[in-house]
Parts: structure tokens; C-alpha cells; sequence
């Protein structure tokens, strides 16, 4: 009875011990896993976006790639929307 005791006991400190962390604890998601920084840019109105369109070719790329990859509910929203 005493040997089923200690068992339970150690049983009970160990299986919920705090060595178990998640992966997100105390991530910053500022930095990537190499410890790198990564720039994030802000885009606050419209004239922003459109300029950023204009000048930067690969955030251009990575939106049309985004775009694509969207269910078709995605476009047809975005064209009713956003007519004239």
C-alpha cells in the first residue's frame, strides 16, 4: 500500500510538471526562429497601398499570389464591393 502511494505521488508531481512548454510561449513574432529580424511594413490608407503597388514588385508578386490561392467567394466580394 505504502509502495502504491509513492507511486501515485510521483506519478502526480510528474505527469503535469512544467517542463512541458508550448511552442508559442514567449514568442515574438518580430523575430523569426533564427533569430533574425523581420521588417514589418504598416500600410495605413489607401494612397500607401497604391504607391506600394506601384514601387515594389515583390509585395505586387505575394498579393497576386494571395489572391489566387482565395475561394472564388473571395472575388466575387471584392468586385461588388469595391465597383464604382
Amino acid at each position: 500500500m505504502k509502495h502504491l502511494l509513492y507511486i501515485l505521488w510521483v506519478l502526480l508531481l510528474t505527469s503535469c510538471g512544467t517542463t512541458y512548454q508550448l511552442s508559442t510561449l514567449n514568442h515574438d513574432p518580430i523575430y523569426d526562429d533564427a533569430g533574425n529580424e523581420i521588417n514589418v511594413n504598416i500600410i495605413d490608407n489607401e494612397f500607401e497601398l497604391a504607391r506600394k503597388f506601384r514601387t515594389d514588385d515583390t509585395f505586387r508578386w505575394n498579393f497576386a499570389q494571395y489572391a489566387m490561392r482565395q475561394d472564388m467567394r473571395w472575388n466575387y466580394d471584392f468586385y461588388w464591393n469595391n465597383r464604382m
